[in-house]
């Protein structure tokens, strides 16, 4: 880790582009959210490196790494260090649209975090989500 708090592993732009990418889904619910609350989402995004348009387009896909940077910002600005919690709240899992069917057909917890994870190695990449069924428990 370098001293500015980033991987010295990031520094060329091949490298920049291997950056994971994400639906977005997530930081259009925060930006939901933040709008709702009254708080300005305008420098907010700016300070993450995300445009209003970007986050207006759903079918753009967001930068792991800006994502997070926003739900951090987000969780902030809102005084809300549970808002991954805040957001499902509020939200239809059937807005998730495929994924939501995916967990749904599952006849169990287990069944339904295996697709989950089948899923978004098609989905996001890279993957990460790797689960694996150990005696009595799952573990990711």
């Amino acid at each position: 880790m370098m001293s500015n708090g980033t991987s010295s592993v990031l520094n060329s732009e091949q490298d920049l582009a291997s950056i994971p990418m994400a639906g977005g889904g997530l930081s259009r619910l925060a930006i939901a959210r933040l709008q709702s609350a009254g708080v300005p989402v305008a420098p907010l995004l700016k300070r993450v490196g995300l445009t209003p348009e970007v986050i207006a387009e759903p079918e753009e896909r967001l930068s792991v790494r800006s994502q997070v940077a926003l739900l951090d910002e987000a969780a902030i600005a809102l005084k809300d260090d549970r808002l991954g919690f805040t957001l499902a709240l509020d939200f239809d899992p059937r807005e998730l649209g495929l994924l939501y069917y995916v967990m749904a057909s599952s006849q169990t917890l287990g069944d339904a975090l295996k697709r989950v994870a089948r899923y978004s190695q098609i989905t996001n990449e890279p993957s990460w989500s790797d689960i694996k069924r150990e005696t009595g428990s799952l573990s990711t």
